[in-house]
């Protein structure tokens, strides 16, 4: 009746519907994401610039942080 799910089968789940829900496009994602690196690199952020390049979840929190999505 009832249907479980693991801690990993739900993170992904909801890593897919945010992704989903808030970038409908590649261009507009783009846009973004190259709006947040612009912003840390004017807060010479370097740090958190290098690892949003490489970390897809880093750089998801980050854009909420800084209200861009």
């Amino acid at each position: 009746m009832f249907e479980y799910i693991t801690n990993d089968e739900f993170k992904t789940e909801r890593k897919n519907m945010f992704s989903s829900r808030i970038i409908k496009d590649e261009k507009s994602y783009k846009h973004i994401v190259n709006k947040l690196y612009e912003i840390l690199l004017n807060e010479c952020s370097f740090e958190k610039l290098k690892k949003a390049v490489g970390d897809e979840e880093y750089r998801d929190i980050l854009l909420k942080e800084y209200h861009l999505i």
